[in-house]
């Protein structure tokens, strides 16, 4: 965890695809948490012409018609090419940054908030966890995984073990991690634990804000 003098606590939360990363974005909403997500985020970025214009230049593609971009043919191209998924990446994330960044700035502007969460599918990939107090990992055994995907996208398993396989493997982000939630058993089992996660992160704000507090007086 990283000690940081600001409010509201950061907390970052990452997975592999199929780790359950929604569903436990899902659970905090219901428990009330302020939550921003990459991927949202990212498709509003994705319908910003200048934007299109901008990674077609990038990565020497045509994947746009009359401004309108072809997230399927995108996928494509940069699972095909990890140079140009890179690219991506490095053009992509700190334009998310500035838009999580935003996110809090509104937000606490109209309300006291404690805590704010993004959801980061990449957040080690992009060696974004210097941005947050605290980092969670959502993990799940691979073959786990590979059923839910294929299920939700109702695609192969080799589409899933493709994307899987450029990722971070799990265990090195689990070395990373300030806080690990394994994903394996039921919805049921998963509430349980993010409502002890909730609990968690509700005393370390409040824990962090009184020590604030303290070095003002």
């Amino acid at each position: 965890m990283k000690q940081k003098n600001k409010k509201p606590l950061l907390v970052a939360v990452t997975g592999d695809i199929g780790s359950g990363k929604s569903s436990v974005i899902k659970c905090l909403k219901i428990l009330k948490f302020k939550v921003w997500t990459a991927d949202l985020a990212t498709k509003e970025l994705y319908d910003d012409p200048s934007v299109i214009t901008d990674i077609e230049s990038l990565l020497n593609e045509k994947i746009a018609t009359n401004n309108i971009l072809n997230r399927k043919l995108l996928r494509k191209v940069i699972f095909r090419d990890t140079e140009k998924l890179e690219k991506l990446n490095k053009y992509i994330h700190p334009k998310l940054i500035e838009k999580f960044y935003d996110f809090i700035t509104y937000h606490t502007t109209t309300e006291p908030i404690d805590i704010v969460i993004a959801e980061i599918p990449l957040l080690y990939e992009c060696q974004l966890e210097h941005e947050f107090d605290l980092t969670i990992l959502i993990s799940a055994d691979r073959e786990k995984k590979v059923e839910r995907v294929m299920e939700r996208d109702k695609c192969s398993r080799d589409d899933v073990l493709s994307i899987l396989d450029i990722q971070m493997p799990q265990d090195t982000k689990s070395r990373k991690a300030d806080i690990i939630i394994p994903n394996n058993e039921s919805p049921y089992v998963l509430d349980l634990q993010i409502k002890t996660l909730s609990q968690v992160l509700r005393y370390i704000a409040n824990t962090r804000k009184d020590n604030q507090k303290g070095d003002k007086n």
